[in-house]
């Protein structure tokens, strides 16, 4: 029995982690809904606590690089988003600001909630060093 907890729970943090790659991209999920969720379960002892959070962070990281990644390729696959992005009317007033300080705009969509599309789109568009996304991205998805 013991052995099939086991193997339950490494097949748990395989779909903890594929799930918080495609939160709120792929799967129609608020990354915040999930995240309740493996919380939860976190709290049941069935997982662990410590190796959840650093497996949805990284995820998390993982998710929006690659979001960047097609965005500063010019991937067809975030056209839409690229569009909807520079539609925001937030977005239109304040662009020339998010640009000059663009560090800091990575952080803050990364950390208001439904905006995590943002942050990834805006800088991939504008081709961002990617240092400076992985630095700020990386920061608000481990304090936020």
């Amino acid at each position: 029995m013991h052995a099939v907890l086991t193997y339950i729970q490494h097949f748990s943090y395989l779909g903890i982690f594929i799930a918080s790659i495609f939160s709120g991209y792929i799967i129609p999920v608020p990354e915040e809904v999930l995240l309740l969720t493996i919380g939860y379960t976190a709290s049941t002892n069935f997982i662990n606590i410590i190796s959840v959070i650093i497996l949805v962070v990284v995820a998390f990281i993982l998710s929006d690089y690659i979001v960047y990644r097609l965005t500063i390729g010019n991937s067809k696959y975030v056209d839409k988003f690229i569009q909807e992005v520079l539609d925001i009317k937030f977005i239109k007033k304040h662009r020339v600001w998010f640009e000059k300080n663009i560090g800091i705009t990575i952080f803050l969509f990364r950390c208001i909630p439904l905006m995590r599309f943002v942050g990834p789109v805006f800088s991939g568009y504008l081709k961002v060093k990617q240092k400076t996304f992985l630095i700020f991205n990386s920061l608000a998805n481990i304090i936020c």
